[in-house]
């Protein structure tokens, strides 16, 4: 499939920074260069130095806009049965990472894709923004990024979007470690858990880490890392029923097994609403 060359700095100006509702990013790659430090510091447990800085500071700050704006950044990576060294950090410390940011990833192993492995659009990646501008990114078989190439085709747009969907179905989640921390939370004490979840809003679609069923007031508390999130939504989160509470990312100190009366005292000053008498941890 052919189309414009165009570069990262071009591409990111005119699409990345002003899409209006939606950004899919398909990656199919067991390697990307450009991260080998990382990688490696990931693999010897030195998880100070396995994080992201430099461009990827700058794409971490849209992302964060954008996920306050209410609109999707949506990822999905096809990865074969032996994973990588680089797809362990990535899926494991990075995307994590960018899960609490709000970007909403699947992962989706080659052994699901049945008759869709052999549609030659899943041969290399790909984004597609706003169901509209479909943009091929392609890599060199070391993993070396050679450009963004701008696809003007209505039809091979409307084949990605078709693409997208089937894939997004046959994914499992990425779960921040803060959302994770809560779901271990709700499994122990048996309350009623979404995450993430997706909250329809005046200004489109609000992608929350966590919300817990159950509490007051009557849609049940919405739970953040980042206050950026919900800062221009509040008005009308507690308009639709919803709570809220912001946690520091600090996310060990929730840890059910760390201190359960913390927890406890959380769940009795949000207040229960649901039926019965206020859960506590099972098997106490």
């Amino acid at each position: 499939m052919n189309g414009e060359k165009i570069t990262y700095g071009d591409f990111f100006e005119r699409f990345v920074k002003t899409f209006d509702s939606e950004m899919f990013r398909l990656e199919v790659r067991d390697y990307y260069s450009g991260s080998d430090k990382e990688v490696a510091a990931f693999k010897s447990g030195d998880l100070l130095n396995a994080g992201y800085g430099g461009e990827m500071g700058t794409w971490e700050t849209n992302l964060k806009s954008k996920v306050s704006e209410g609109k999707r950044c949506v990822r999905a990576h096809i990865v074969s049965e032996k994973l990588s060294d680089y797809l362990k950090w990535e899926i494991h410390w990075a995307y994590k990472y960018t899960a609490a940011l709000g970007e909403k990833i699947r992962i989706v192993p080659e052994a699901v894709l049945g008759e869709l492995s052999q549609n030659p659009l899943i041969s290399e990646d790909f984004q597609l923004l706003d169901n509209q501008h479909l943009v091929l990114v392609q890599y060199e078989p070391n993993g070396r990024y050679t450009g963004h190439y701008l696809v003007d085709d209505q039809k091979a747009v409307e084949h990605a979007r078709d693409v997208r969907d089937q894939i997004m179905t046959l994914g499992t989640p990425v779960l921040s470690n803060f959302q994770e921390y809560w779901s271990d939370i709700a499994d122990a004490w048996g309350l009623d858990i979404e995450a993430p979840f997706t909250i329809e809003l005046g200004s489109g679609e609000l992608e929350i880490p966590v919300l817990l069923r159950g509490f007051k007031p009557s849609k049940g508390m919405v739970l953040v890392t980042d206050y950026a999130i919900l800062t221009n939504n509040v008005e009308e989160l507690t308009a639709k029923g919803f709570g809220y509470s912001c946690f520091s990312d600090d996310t060990d100190a929730y840890r059910p097994e760390k201190d359960d009366e913390i927890v406890q005292e959380l769940l009795n000053d949000w207040g229960w609403s649901g039926t019965g008498k206020l859960p506590t941890k099972q098997g106490k």
